[in-house]
């Protein structure tokens, strides 16, 4: 454990520092941040962000990006809801997912079939599934989800069922990552495509399954998303969210030029924008303001991952 903890600080010092820089700071700021409540809070909007970025470590890797994301987390979100008004919610569920899979393997497949930049077919899929969103809700939201399903996200205890699922989803991948060879031939992938090729990786079946597992990561944050507004929104995911999910693993030593995949830097990267959001909202600052900051930090990060890239 002491040379987990060691190795994990010599890699994620900055962040890490980050982390603990903004915490204190909004302490000092406002009097109400460092509480059980607020902090309770913090994780519990992390959970939506943390298990969509935790599909895009896997995109990332392979040196791609997905942008469709929030669209996804929208569409599937009205399709189960509409599911659940006539058969059971379990089965709205699976339907949601294999929704979010499908479009996460058209995707893939469109990316590699014709050899087109991910960032376009995914902003071209980011604006199919949201019009398809507004076309099954009306533009309207769909309210009156079933109580089971409720409890099952929630739960009844103080600590919402959705922190535990993130983090549990978290440690998976993190186990995943380190003993699986798929983790190996997604870094592979991403590190250099045609040596992964000429190493025997089937570099196309690699590239179409991380979509597919973004797009299953999208419909689960759905679900946490969908519990806690009690309804299903069809303008879900147009806030910070899934740029938060991008920005995040980015943030948490992931590169978009791939070949790397980190869940643990990805979630210190999850909890500082968490942080910074509550902190901003706590002395005040507007909403509008805040999507600056966000938009601003994004940036910012993607200008670390070339720095880092290039050296």
């Amino acid at each position: 454990m002491k040379k987990f903890l060691l190795q994990a600080w010599r890699q994620y010092w900055g962040v890490l520092l980050a982390l603990l820089v903004i915490n204190v700071l909004f302490s000092l700021l406002s009097p109400y941040y460092l509480t059980p409540y607020n902090f309770l809070n913090i994780f519990d909007h992390s959970s939506i962000s943390l298990v969509m970025a935790i599909g895009m470590v896997f995109v990332l890797g392979t040196g791609g990006i997905d942008l469709s994301i929030g669209s996804t987390l929208a569409c599937s979100g009205i399709i189960a809801a509409l599911i659940c008004k006539v058969l059971p919610w379990p089965i709205a569920l699976i339907v949601a997912v294999l929704f979010g899979v499908f479009v996460g393997l058209v995707n893939g497949f469109i990316i590699t079939q014709f050899r087109l930049q991910p960032f376009i077919v995914t902003l071209a899929m980011l604006n199919i599934v949201r019009g398809l969103t507004l076309v099954l809700s009306k533009g309207q939201p769909i309210i009156g989800l079933p109580s089971g399903f409720l409890n099952l996200i929630i739960g009844k205890s103080l600590v919402s069922n959705s922190i535990f699922g993130s983090l549990g989803l978290a440690l998976i991948t993190i186990l995943i990552l380190a003993k699986s060879k798929y983790s190996r031939s997604v870094r592979a992938v991403g590190g250099c495509e045609d040596a992964a090729f000429v190493c025997g990786i089937a570099v196309r079946k690699i590239k179409i399954s991380v979509y597919a597992i973004s797009g299953a990561t999208a419909v689960l944050a759905s679900f946490i998303y969908m519990a806690k507004m009690d309804s299903a929104e069809p303008l879900a995911g147009l806030t910070t969210e899934w740029m938060e999910a991008i920005a995040a693993p980015i943030i948490g030593g992931n590169s978009m030029k791939g070949g790397k995949c980190f869940i643990f830097g990805t979630i210190i990267g999850v909890l500082i924008f968490s942080c910074i959001k509550s902190g901003l909202n706590m002395v005040g600052i507007n909403q509008h303001y805040q999507q600056i900051f966000i938009g601003s930090l994004t940036i910012a990060a993607v200008i670390v991952d070339s720095l880092r890239s290039s050296r």
